[in-house]
């Protein structure tokens, strides 16, 4: 009873004055479009103002989840709309994790690709055979999105899939045009573009020993290199001259910041067979380094 009563000299000094600001009868919101940063979502809870956040696609006509009133749990996107089913699929092998009997909590909690499935979801694009055939597969639509189930049955968006970036803004960004062209500097050999759910974009490189020691510097590791001012100031020159408004790319595609990684980007670990990157085991293997490029905000 004593820890609840400084709640309620809160709510009355501090949190119904916050809540007045919007009207005084504000009973929640929504968002979607993007992803809803954890600061944000846990302060208008807090005071009082609940965040009903969801989830979808175009594609999907666009709900796929919703938190609602009597399951919001922070964090999440709710439970999948009425009607709508929702599995995990493992990755690497396609065995769906969730829902599986077999599996501790019939898989939840488990990471995977999220799939989904209802009468929300489309038929196919338009006069697009192949494009249709590589998202939508009996009924089921990949949703190029990484997420588990949670034990209270809602769905949590833990990253991307697929190429495609979405910044926190909504804006929809292809990284594939960006690190072709990124490349294109003789010192950089590999790179991966960030920012899933980020204001802005950044890259995580892999340079080139061979050009850096042409072009005279005697460093031989990367951690060597990012701590040489002139590199960062060569690497800084190079991203700009290849990526800004007069070769095509819009003010959003542009990088704001970049981390060198220690080792090059090999086939069987971060890349297929076919040499397209893994963008899900390289985010998982150097998530320092973007957390050091995008700090949390609660930090």
């Amino acid at each position: 009873m004593a820890s609840i009563v400084p709640a309620r000299l809160l709510d009355g000094i501090v949190l119904k004055k916050l809540r007045a600001i919007v009207g005084g009868e504000f009973r929640g919101t929504i968002s979607g479009g993007g992803a809803l940063q954890p600061h944000v979502d846990e302060f208008f809870n807090f005071i009082g103002i609940p965040v009903l956040e969801g989830y979808g696609m175009t594609e999907t006509s666009p709900v796929l989840a919703v938190r609602t009133w009597s399951n919001l749990v922070i964090g999440t996107v709710g439970e999948p709309y009425p009607h709508t089913e929702a599995r995990i699929v493992d990755l690497l092998s396609g065995d769906i994790l969730y829902p599986d009997s077999r599996r501790p909590g019939g898989g939840r909690g488990m990471r995977g690709e999220i799939h989904v499935k209802g009468p929300q979801v489309m038929r196919g694009y338009y006069k697009d055979p192949e494009g249709t055939t590589r998202v939508l597969r009996d009924g089921w639509m990949n949703t190029g999105d990484i997420g588990m189930v949670t034990y209270n049955g809602c769905l949590k968006i833990l990253g991307r899939s697929k190429d495609t970036i979405v910044l926190l803004n909504g804006e929809n960004i292809e990284p594939v045009p960006i690190e072709a062209r990124l490349v294109e500097s003789s010192f950089i050999d590999q790179c991966m573009v960030v920012g899933q759910d980020q204001k802005a974009l950044a890259a995580l490189i892999v340079p080139s020993f061979e050009h850096f020691r042409q072009a005279g510097f005697t460093e031989s590791t990367a951690a060597e290199l990012a701590a040489n001012p002139k590199v960062g100031h060569l690497l800084d020159e190079e991203i700009r001259n290849l990526i800004n408004h007069s070769k095509g790319f819009k003010s959003f595609e542009r990088i704001i910041a970049w981390r060198l990684v220690p080792k090059p980007f090999e086939v069987g670990d971060e890349m297929t067979n076919t040499f397209k990157l893994k963008r899900h085991v390289i985010t998982d293997r150097y998530a320092h380094l973007i957390v050091e490029i995008f700090p949390k905000q609660a930090e």
